[in-house]
């Protein structure tokens, strides 16, 4: 545990349990400070859902501490994705609060899942409380809505791509009041879509007709490739066919970069290494990492893990790179971010995605 100027006080707790691995994070504010995000994040490779969700979620509060949390982020294996599992997490948090889904693997400081070979994992839930001094808006949207006809001429014919795009509007409608009320410098939004399609390219594309292009996101989507029947949790029920979008709005710089090509460690080091030179010599406090689904299959295959280029080696220089900061995501189909910045956020695939907080200098 450190201060930075009397305002900043980070705190880093781990936990292990005989088979059950857990680790937790904390963001709280120091002796002085107006006040900060605060942050708890909790992992559990525990096989049984329920007490996965339990183990996970005491770890997240732990770290957070008590009072008033504003959004919980539950990523888990789609094993794990149950009623009985949200329901050992609502035991330590508002159920109304909980946002989530359906990946192939949590990412976090303590695991991104032992190397292995087997792609749909038996387990993995990775739980993060936000709160503190950030403002929250979150907005939900179904992507069954039927799609006028003008809509997709506008996608050149591609109804699925134009339902993407449409929903992508709704919700940029739902959190324009909020973006347009946010008087503060930070701003992020995490998107997560509902499953594969088109790179999130017109996800993306609808979000960014009514929100602008200038705003920084980041996020991934739920299930494996092209999953339509992956599960998201919106408010702490179990949907599908459902994307959602959280802003952020605070005092905090993002840094943000994206980049993909490689099954290598190498990628997330160049990709968090961009986002720290972003901070201009400030440390971040926090940070979402989301990674491709195909990345991980490679770096499972064994001449990967036995010339260093495994998922353990990945996690050790995601580990290096952020230096005890806490961090959230997973391993997932079609990412979101920002190449570079002052461009605008993007869908891709086959890459690593990376959106760090920064405090704003004093």
């Amino acid at each position: 545990m450190f201060t930075r100027g009397g305002s900043w006080v980070r705190g880093l707790l781990w936990g292990l349990s005989g088979l059950a691995l857990a680790g937790s994070a904390a963001l709280r504010a120091g002796e002085g400070a107006p006040g900060v995000w605060r942050i708890g994040v909790g992992t559990s490779l525990e096989a049984d859902a329920a007490k996965a969700g339990d183990a996970a979620a005491a770890e997240a509060r732990k770290a957070y501490g008590a009072g008033e949390v504003k959004l919980v982020l539950v990523y888990a294996v789609r094993a794990q994705v149950t009623e009985e599992m949200i329901a050992a997490v609502a035991k330590h948090f508002p159920r109304n609060l909980i946002y989530g889904g359906e990946i192939l693997a949590p990412l976090t400081p303590v695991t991104n899942l032992p190397n292995t070979r087997e792609l749909e994992s038996p387990a993995g839930i990775g739980v993060c409380a936000i709160g503190g001094d950030v403002s929250i808006a979150v907005a939900a949207d179904s992507t069954a809505t039927p799609v006028a006809d003008t809509d997709a001429a506008a996608e050149g014919d591609d109804i699925v791509f134009a339902a993407y795009r449409a929903s992508g509007r709704r919700l940029g409608a739902e959190l324009l009041k909020a973006l347009e009320a946010c008087n503060r410098p930070g701003r992020l939004l995490l998107a997560f879509g509902d499953q594969f399609n088109g790179s999130n390219r017109h996800l993306v594309f609808g979000m960014q007709d009514i929100l602008g292009e200038g705003l920084p996101m980041v996020g991934v989507s739920a299930g494996n490739q092209s999953a339509k029947d992956a599960m998201e949790i919106i408010a702490g029920e179990i949907k599908q066919a459902m994307n959602f979008a959280v802003l952020f709005c605070g005092d905090f710089k993002v840094g943000q970069s994206m980049q993909g090509g490689a099954h290598e460690p190498a990628v997330a080091d160049r990709v968090l290494a961009a986002a720290l030179e972003q901070g201009e010599g400030a440390e971040s406090f926090f940070g979402f990492i989301f990674n491709c689904r195909r990345r991980r299959v490679r770096m499972m295959e064994e001449e990967n893990i036995a010339a260093g280029l495994g998922l353990a080696d990945e996690l050790a220089v995601i580990q290096k790179r952020m230096a005890g900061v806490p961090f959230f995501g997973g391993y997932g189909p079609g990412e979101i971010g920002v190449r570079r910045p002052g461009t605008p956020a993007e869908g891709t695939g086959f890459s690593v995605s990376a959106a760090l907080l920064f405090p704003l200098a004093k």
